[in-house]
């Protein structure tokens, strides 16, 4: 426990001398900020536009708020790629080794900072979603924040994702482009021709990405399309399980093999 405590605290020290980290998080919530606003009055603006009129009221409020969070919450992913890209640029990596770390806890390093990023959000997401709800009213319900439970591992599982990435690759422009255009442009077109031109539902639905994706779908719009998620879907889990792991594998062995 105490290594943990020092490895959070070195991060921390490294982090907070980082102005990139701090613009990007801003960056974030700036953008989170004008999404909500925007859709929120949208419907006093289009005629006809009424689907997001109660969106933000209780209970929904969290689900409106996390589904919208999560396109924004791609920075946190960017975030991780520019943080371990900078530590084998500027041999970060190589201090803590030559100091006495092992390859093993640069790895658990990467994790740590994964899970209280994505925590932090989380915690944000939440209280945005609360002070949403208190002004636009409803009934509580202590259920409705299983959408937030759901970003969080939404956004942890996309950082895991981003640090595989950026493990491998090491270079800041490319990780961040080979993760934008892959998780932003080319499964998604890959996704949609597999489902609505080949006709195979199940195969389309074993991307990393949209596997993360589904697991929220938007309440306030089941009115004109229909509800889906696969929270409760077990393949689904099984699949995304099986990314996960198969990312970490892939930290795992870059960071016991590379040479800092």
């Amino acid at each position: 426990m105490k290594n943990i405590f020092n490895t959070i605290s070195i991060d921390w020290f490294i982090l907070s001398r980082l102005k990139s980290f701090f613009w990007s998080m801003i960056l974030w919530f700036l953008c989170l900020v004008i999404m909500l606003v925007f859709v929120s009055n949208i419907h006093k603006f289009i005629i006809g536009v009424e689907i997001f009129k109660d969106a933000f009221t209780f209970p929904i409020v969290y689900n409106t708020v996390s589904n919208f969070a999560i396109l924004p919450a791609h920075l946190i992913s960017i975030i991780q790629i520019l943080i371990i890209c900078k530590d084998f640029t500027f041999k970060t990596n190589r201090l803590f080794i030559t100091n006495g770390k092992s390859r093993n806890s640069l790895l658990v390093r990467c994790l740590i900072r994964a899970i209280l990023l994505s925590l932090f959000t989380t915690i944000v997401i939440f209280v945005v979603s609360t002070i949403c709800g208190l002004i636009y009213g409803g009934e509580f319900s202590i259920d409705s924040i299983q959408s937030v439970f759901i970003f969080f591992l939404q956004t942890l599982c996309y950082s895991i994702y981003a640090i595989a990435i950026a493990t491998v690759v090491k270079d800041l422009g490319i990780a961040s482009f080979v993760y934008i255009i892959w998780f932003g442009i080319i499964e998604r077109i890959i996704a949609h021709i597999v489902i609505y031109t080949l006709r195979l539902q199940i195969l389309g639905n074993i991307f990393p990405g949209k596997l993360i994706e589904d697991k929220n779908s938007l309440i306030a719009i089941q009115s004109i399309s229909p509800y889906h998620s696969n929270w409760h879907n077990p393949l689904a889990w099984a699949f995304t399980f099986f990314w996960v792991i198969f990312s970490l594998w892939i930290i795992s062995n870059t960071y016991k093999k590379v040479h800092f």
